[in-house]
């Protein structure tokens, strides 16, 4: 039981604290980690849209593969800075 407890304590800490380290992480030179951040996804998504438009994919297709590819692009950006997540909704 009481493992329990400080089981659900400690989930309870880290959800509170993961909101408070992204604040933090925003507030403290952030912006200029958001200016970096948004410069590689730019450099990556324009690679995505040449790369697509030289594929041999049809026609009809190319704008549902791009959007699938900047998506997947976007989530994997998510994941790896999840303080600026925001910039990839």
């Amino acid at each position: 039981l009481r493992a329990a407890v400080v089981l659900g304590w400690l989930q309870a800490v880290w959800a509170a604290y993961t909101p408070t380290e992204h604040w933090l992480r925003r507030a403290i030179g952030g912006e200029r980690q958001q200016r970096a951040i948004w410069g590689e996804y730019c450099a990556q998504r324009d690679a995505l849209v040449q790369q697509t438009a030289t594929d041999r994919t049809p026609s009809a297709m190319k704008a549902a593969v791009l959007t699938r590819r900047i998506d997947d692009l976007r989530a994997e950006l998510r994941a790896r800075y999840p303080a600026w997540a925001v910039l990839f909704q």
